[in-house]
């Protein structure tokens, strides 16, 4: 992360919660991490709590789901609970949110296009990777602002992240 931060280079730690004790390859079904919250902080989520320490601007949420978690079994990268409770308001991270690719069977295969990047933008994240339809997600997004399911505010501290993180890039 320094030597990449050192010569103007982005860092992006992933896939979080830890996507390492996993039999199942994400760009094909969704991965499930069954442990319990204790192995999960000790072992999956401990690099990430000494990223976040040091500093690093970003953080991608990998599509898998985390029983311990998030009860339902929504993958961690459109979870609210994981991305907002856990990382934002737990961890404290107050950098960028990126989805995983967007076009990964693990989610595909469970959400229709549109509503996929709303789920992700809901769940938290700054930025959607890899958007399948990008016009159906802009109209569904336009849709649940005009409904105030989701407030300028929301929108725009997600931009603020964004340039806050390019102006460090651009110093």
């Amino acid at each position: 992360m320094r030597g990449l931060h050192d010569v103007g280079v982005l860092s992006c730690a992933k896939h979080f919660p830890g996507h390492g004790d996993t039999s199942v390859d994400s760009h094909l079904q969704l991965p499930v991490l069954y442990h319990n919250k204790d192995r999960l902080y000790e072992i999956e989520i401990w690099p990430f709590i000494k990223m976040i320490e040091a500093q690093v601007p970003a953080i991608m949420v990998g599509h898998l789901a985390v029983p311990a978690f998030d009860k339902t079994g929504e993958p961690a990268s459109l979870s609210k609970v994981v991305i907002q409770n856990i990382l934002r308001h737990e961890l404290k991270f107050d950098g960028l949110v990126i989805t995983d690719g967007l076009g990964m069977r693990a989610i595909t295969n469970h959400y229709k296009p549109g509503e996929l990047e709303l789920k992700a933008l809901l769940a938290g994240n700054d930025i959607l990777l890899c958007p399948l339809n990008v016009p159906k997600a802009v109209e569904k997004i336009k849709c649940i602002m005009s409904e105030g399911l989701i407030k300028m505010e929301e929108v725009d501290a997600h931009v603020r992240r964004i340039l806050l993180t390019k102006k460090k890039v651009l110093r």
